[in-house]
């Protein structure tokens, strides 16, 4: 049987020198320089890209002065609403009774009459004041009556004074020289306009004159028209204060004789004064009881629903007035919370998303950082924070939203921008400090 042949021995040192020895293919070559620009473009690319931190918050946007809340300060039902929403008011104006047994009408009467009674300084002055007696005032029906009592008796001994028949006629010159003041005053006024109309007709032929389509004769004859009414207002005003000292003269005469009055009539008008005070003093405290008044002018906003048969509580907000925007300034107010709160420093950017507007159909707000508190707000552990919306409320859709007060929406705040690259260091030098 024929031996099998055995195979040549390798010679494996040959074959090594021979692999090291070949040149590399381009395949291997390549790749390695194609590796090294990949991570060459990377570390570039992630050092070139920035991009800032977010804090989300909630915020409130104002849109001017913030609304004046119209507070009510009794319980009770409301009788009636005098003012609709949207509505212009002006201060002290009249915005909700409630109920009560005395008859609106009645006592803004009466609050008239009041300020009439308070300009006497004199029991003389007495019999000619005319106080009704079908006034449906309430709790205050019963110092009325007794002001209506004391009146009666003033007037009473006022009569039986020797000199009331004096007094009558004094007061009856008084009277007639208040009606011919009223009577010049309202002539005063109608020279006044003539003046101006006359000072402007003047004005006209001078310039017409100047133009050449108006004579000398007839600028002339406009200024003296224009001298004639001025001399006629200075005669008038010298009429008007004549009377005027009349009337000074007839209220002393009317004093000297008040000095002759008895001690009882004097007593009574202690007491008539006395009751005066009490009866203001009741009708401030129903006011403040039954009617809501305007504290200053603006738009009526209401809170909620009001109206008559509404039962109310006191300190209740029922409504707030908008006041009159003298200016586009619109701010957010909210709290930055402690949660990264140092990255965000005034003057930093920010973007707010309105819930009444949804931000995917209206857009975004550009916002400004302008405030941050400098101590925390221990009710909600967060700094008071303040936006400004330098372009209002135009968003980046290019949209004007219509401002409105008390407006929420998230604000997002940015931070300083951080590359990709310091970012990475960042966490791995974290990483390792913890290890």
């Amino acid at each position: 049987m024929p031996t099998p042949r055995s195979s040549p021995p390798v010679d494996t040192a040959e074959d090594t020198l021979a692999i090291f020895g070949r040149p590399s293919g381009w395949m291997l070559y390549w790749g390695s320089a194609a590796i090294v620009a990949f991570f060459a473009v990377l570390l570039l690319f992630i050092s070139w890209v920035n991009y800032p931190d977010k804090v989300v918050t909630e915020v409130m946007i104002t849109a001017g002065a913030p609304p004046v809340p119209v507070v009510t300060r009794s319980e009770g039902v409301v009788a009636e609403v005098l003012v609709k929403e949207g509505e212009i008011v002006v201060a002290n104006q009249l915005l909700l009774v409630l109920d009560n047994p005395a008859a609106l009408e009645d006592v803004l009467s009466f609050e008239e009459l009041l300020t009439e009674i308070n300009k006497l300084t004199s029991p003389l002055d007495v019999p000619s004041l005319k106080l009704p007696s079908s006034l449906k005032l309430g709790t205050m029906g019963r110092s009325y009556t007794q002001l209506q009592n004391l009146s009666t008796e003033i007037s009473y001994w006022l009569e039986r004074q020797n000199n009331s028949p004096r007094t009558r006629q004094i007061t009856q010159q008084l009277q007639e020289v208040k009606n011919l003041q009223t009577i010049l005053q309202e002539q005063l006024e109608t020279q006044e306009l003539e003046t101006a109309i006359a000072k402007n007709q003047l004005a006209q032929f001078q310039e017409l004159f100047v133009k050449e389509a108006a004579s000398q004769l007839e600028v002339d004859q406009a200024a003296t028209n224009y001298l004639r009414a001025e001399r006629q207002i200075k005669e008038q005003e010298n009429r008007l204060a004549v009377s005027r000292r009349q009337e000074a003269e007839l209220h002393e005469a009317r004093l000297a004789l008040g000095e002759t009055v008895s001690d009882q009539l004097m007593e009574r008008w202690l007491h008539w004064q006395a009751e005066r005070r009490n009866l203001q003093q009741e009708l401030y405290e129903w006011q403040e009881q039954y009617l809501l008044r305007a504290g200053q002018g603006g738009s009526i906003s209401f809170y909620e629903n009001c109206y008559p048969g509404l039962f109310v509580t006191p300190h209740q907000v029922l409504m707030g007035i908008l006041p009159p925007s003298t200016t586009h300034l619109y701010l957010a107010e909210g709290t930055l919370p402690q949660t990264a709160s140092g990255k965000i420093l005034p003057g930093a950017k920010a973007y707010l998303e309105l819930d009444a507007y949804p931000s995917r159909e209206f857009g975004q707000v550009p916002a400004e950082v302008q405030q941050i508190a400098l101590a925390t707000n221990t009710e909600e552990g967060g700094y008071r924070l303040i936006l400004s919306l330098p372009a209002g409320l135009h968003t980046s859709y290019g949209i004007d939203l219509l401002p409105r007060q008390q407006l929420k929406a998230r604000a997002f705040l940015l931070s300083e921008d951080k590359s990709l690259l310091r970012r990475l260091l960042d966490h791995l030098w974290e990483v390792r400090r913890n290890e």
